[in-house]
């Protein structure tokens, strides 16, 4: 009834009483907690609830956001790596997350063997030498052993490579699947655990075998994968030499031992060193660390840059000197040029290769590079922000230097997350000049936790998650901004192609003059000369597969031709002849499998190095660009179809291309529906390729039992 108050019982309570209930409620908790028995193989790491009084929900500063960013980054990685652990090792390998492997003594090199066995020597008498001195002195709880001891059995590192033969008893399919499925791949670095694990805290005979917890995989030894053979099973591995850990980014293992005739399994290892750096770093900002980048970001009031005079006239001069020489004047290089450019040291910091004779380049180690840049009037350096972080830290704490650096250029600033941006700009001057390259409309920051619905306080006021290049845009007032609209590496039909659909979203008159086309050639297969006809620079070749998700070994065998033809017939190889672009790790590595056996018959320098994600293509360029759709399941595209039709990963793989673009794709893909606004207007741009830009019919027929058909761009004049 009206006026009826729900809460009049509780009302007359006072402060004591409420006090006394609270401490009861712990008291009964604290109960609970004692007496529940849990999970024995697994501990819950203590933490410490935030200050009440002074919790106000978002982040105080940028540097307090970037540090949340990175720490709920890491939270979702980790979740999403153990969550896909809490099956047994036989499900996982069918989810293509671990491999089950058998440690046979008959796989390994004789000297690896007796290495082994020598390790095994000694850890038995380190035992027995633990053993004695405990049971002379029951009073004690570690041993101490003399140094005679600690010599005789000192570890042995085993630093040779071994073999390791995959097992798939109680693994429901073959060698074939269980390799198709996987996306452990050779380069990637492991964890390799035991199979079984026992509670050594208990007596020896109540201990029973477990399946190793994903806490437990996590401090597992590390190995290197060398190389997986299709056809034997065997596994090269190279173990790792056991470091230490945060338990957060890395985590401390010992180097891998395996016993013969065990089973163990390899999981892709979670450590994240390059995060790690970019967390110290946010820690150190968060301390109050100066760093310029940030404080124009949070304080861009405070924003000032000395750039002389005579340094802006000289970049002026400088790019009309450029524009000058397009018409191969020489002679006009004195009119606009300064001939101590062509003096200017050129380096490469910490960089894996060497120059090469004819190079005017040079490299500097991380541990002379602040110094030798520091003291040059003037020099340019190429480095990577790891690099950066590496040579300003040099033999400190921390990793914040004096800065030293003029002018620091940030290159495909729009895959590079606010964190990574710090880490390059360590080393800038405050007043020093920022010019930031990239493009919003190619592939965004690689992160794993849902931003777009994320609701925190923090990340409505900070957008500590967006690209660098991306703040900046939308940055009120706008920095000075130069929008380039030439490409000087397209086909001028394919930078027609994105011009329309992409770029005329940003006003660009996005355009190319290049008309280099594929060299002719003559081929018996009327399917390969339709796709590979030079008068045509876009081809899109349609099927009606349309069953396969993240892998599809129809579209293997359709591109399989085609890449051959480029091979051999055209001699194009990994390096910048030839890229194939696909979509997910499981095509990538059916690829990778199939292309040794498909070019064993053929005088070609293509290898497995042609094949990769879109992620891993930016910034590069292939006279060639054939990219494998691989989605055709209709109810597959309709609930993951977000991943593939995002317009910026198909404009990195269509900008990619100097000659020619091949799209493979499944029927399926161009007539996608989705009652999503946003996916549906990302699927009328794969629609428009052969709605607009590829209407001429080359080719229609059959290729392995399924109707395919390929299309190619209408011919227009300039």
């Amino acid at each position: 009834a009206r006026g009826l108050d729900a809460f009049a019982s509780y009302r007359p309570v006072t402060r004591a009483q409420l006090l006394g209930f609270a401490e009861r409620r712990m008291e009964a908790i604290e109960h609970l907690a004692r007496d529940f028995p849990g999970n024995r193989q697994t501990e819950k790491s203590a933490f410490d609830l935030p200050d009440l009084a002074t919790f106000t929900q978002k982040a105080r500063s940028l540097a307090d956001a970037l540090h949340e960013f990175l720490t709920l980054e890491r939270h979702t990685v980790l979740s999403a790596w153990k969550q896909a652990r809490l099956a047994p090792p036989e499900r996982r390998v069918l989810a293509g997350v671990s491999l089950i492997v058998r440690c046979e003594e008959t796989d390994q090199d004789p000297e690896f063997v007796a290495t082994l066995n020598e390790s095994r020597r000694r850890r038995a008498l380190r035992a027995e030498y633990t053993a004695e001195f405990l049971a002379a002195h029951p009073q004690r709880k570690r041993a101490t052993l003399t140094h005679e001891q600690k010599a005789e059995t000192a570890e042995i590192e085993l630093n040779a490579p071994y073999r390791l033969r995959l097992d798939l008893a109680g693994v429901d399919c073959d060698l074939a699947t269980a390799l198709r499925l996987t996306t452990i791949s050779a380069g990637d670095y492991a964890i390799l655990a035991p199979r079984w694990a026992v509670d050594e805290r208990l007596p020896v005979e109540q201990q029973r075998q477990f399946t190793p917890t994903a806490k437990q995989l996590l401090y597992q030894p590390r190995v290197r994968i060398v190389a997986i053979h299709a056809e034997t099973g065997l596994v090269d591995l190279v173990p790792v030499q056991g470091v230490g850990g945060d338990g957060c980014y890395t985590f401390g293992s010992r180097q891998a031992q395996p016993t013969f005739g065990e089973q163990y399994t390899l999981e892709i290892d979670p450590g994240d060193s390059y995060g790690q750096r970019c967390m110290q770093i946010a820690e150190e900002l968060r301390a109050g660390a100066s760093n310029t980048l940030l404080t124009r970001l949070a304080e861009p009031q405070t924003e000032r840059v000395i750039w002389p005079a005579a340094a802006s006239e000289a970049q002026q001069r400088f790019a009309a000197g450029l524009d000058a020489l397009r018409v191969h004047d020489a002679a006009l290089f004195d009119c606009y040029l300064d001939w101590r450019i062509l003096e200017a040291p050129l380096y490469r910091v910490d960089s894996r290769t060497s120059p090469p004779p004819e190079a005017h380049w040079s490299v500097l180690s991380r541990e002379d590079a602040q110094g030798v840049l520091s003291s040059s009037p003037y020099a340019f350096a190429a480095i990577t922000p790891f690099a950066t972080s590496r040579m300003s830290k040099g033999s400190g704490a921390q990793y914040h230097c004096q800065p030293f650096v003029d002018c620091l250029v940030l290159d495909e600033a729009s895959q590079m997350n606010l964190a990574e941006a710090c880490m390059a700009a360590l080393p800038l001057r405050p007043d020093g000049q920022l010019i930031i390259v990239g493009d919003h409309r190619q592939m965004p920051p690689i992160v794993q936790h849902g931003w777009s619905s994320e609701r925190r306080r923090t990340f409505q006021e900070y957008r500590a998650y967006a690209s660098l290049f991306e703040i900046l845009l939308e940055r009120q007032p706008a920095p000075p901004m130069v929008r380039f609209a030439e490409s000087f590496r397209l086909h001028r039909d394919i930078a027609r192609f994105l011009r329309d659909e992409i770029y005329i979203h940003d006003g660009i008159e996005y355009h190319s003059r290049r008309s280099d086309t594929l060299a002719a050639a003559v081929y018996d297969d009327p399917f390969l000369a339709s796709v590979l006809a030079p008068e045509y620079p876009l081809v899109v070749v349609v099927h009606e597969e349309a069953a396969s998700q993240a892998l599809n070994p129809y579209e293997l065998a359709l591109v399989s031709p085609i890449l051959c033809a480029l091979a051999e017939q055209h001699g194009l190889d990994a390096t910048l002849g030839l890229g194939v672009v696909v979509p997910h790790r499981a095509q990538r590595a059916a690829l990778k499998e199939a292309l040794p056996a498909l070019f064993a018959d053929l005088v070609s320098n293509l290898d497995e190095a042609a094949v990769d994600t879109v992620e891993r293509f930016q910034g590069g360029e292939r006279t060639v660009i054939l990219v494998s759709a691989t989605e055709s399941d209709p109810d597959y595209l309709r609930e993951a179809g977000e991943f593939l039709l995002d317009p910026r990963r198909l404009n990195v793989a269509l900008s990619r291309a100097k000659q020619k673009l091949i799209l493979v794709a499944a029927r399926a893909v161009f007539t996608q529906f989705s009652t999503d606004e946003q996916i549906f207007a990302h699927a009328q741009i794969w629609k428009n390729l052969i709605r607009r830009a590829c209407t001429t019919l080359l080719w229609e027929g059959t290729r392995n039992g399924v109707a395919v058909q390929v299309w190619g761009n209408t011919q227009r004049g300039l």
